[in-house]
């Protein structure tokens, strides 16, 4: 039985197009996986799209589109050009696909003795990305972009300048 080698690329938020970066990585891995079949290991290469989130929502409103229809169109895109790049990834999944919720569900199910979960013991490097701020303590303190954040949510300012040395 040969070696197991296991290579994922993020899962791409599909609230725009695909860029050289989004192809830089994947042919990143790409290159691994093919260099791991190689020398004879079971290789399995994951990539695929993230469909759910605030910004999703917003890029589909901007588009005049449902969150579904831009997700089922720009996740055709990605794996349309992984295709065109004779990328040999094993297997795309899309977070919406009734097969990525069922093992979603399995993973927690196997899961019973967890009872928190930390999303971030800090908050660092901040981009506009969609978050959720949970602290060590387990209490959520806000949910939006970096900026949204900022205005409504003290706990979460109180935190990036305590961070950034910014005295209140």
């Amino acid at each position: 039985m040969s070696q197991k080698f296991y290579i994922t690329t993020p899962i791409y938020y599909v609230n725009a197009r695909p860029h050289i970066g989004h192809a830089y990585t994947t042919i990143a891995c790409d290159t691994i996986a093919r260099r791991q079949r190689l020398m004879g290991f079971d290789t399995y290469f994951l990539t695929g799209t993230d469909e759910h989130g605030q910004k999703i929502e917003r890029a589909a409103q901007a588009a005049g589109k449902t969150p579904q229809k831009l997700t089922n169109e720009v996740s055709a895109e990605f794996r349309s050009l992984w295709d065109r790049m004779g990328l040999t990834y094993d297997d795309f999944i899309r977070t919406t696909s009734d097969r990525h919720k069922q093992g979603v569900q399995a993973l927690w199910k196997r899961m019973p003795h967890v009872t928190k979960i930390v999303v971030a013991q800090r908050v660092s490097t901040i981009t506009d990305a969609d978050r959720i701020v949970v602290l060590d303590d387990g209490r959520v303190v806000g949910l939006g972009t970096h900026e949204e954040l900022l205005q409504t949510c003290p706990t979460y300012r109180e935190i990036v300048n305590s961070q950034l040395g910014v005295q209140a």
